[in-house]
């Protein structure tokens, strides 16, 4: 339903893609070129230990995943006008 996607073609244009930032895993709708929603996390934030180097890497994994989100505010895929004003406005 979005425009450029050829009706015949059975992919959809976005699918879902599993995420993990240290222990803690979620998922997002995801397209090919690698835009993204934002992540439905299946478990609470994990507590955060000072100085844990534990901790320093979920804080990078996290910022990583947080920096690819292009549909923010959505945790399910847009309508094709929706999708289309995001692509406009970037």
């Amino acid at each position: 339903w979005y425009e450029g996607v050829d009706s015949d073609d059975e992919r959809t244009p976005l699918f879902i893609c599993l995420v993990e930032a240290g222990s803690r895993l979620g998922y997002r709708w995801e397209s090919e070129s690698g835009h993204s929603c934002e992540v439905i996390w299946l478990d609470p934030e994990p507590e955060l230990e000072r100085e844990s180097s534990d901790s320093e890497e979920y804080i990078e994994q996290l910022h990583h995943i947080e920096s690819r989100v292009f549909f923010r505010g959505f945790s399910q895929p847009p309508t094709e006008e929706e999708y289309n004003l995001q692509c406009k406005t970037r």
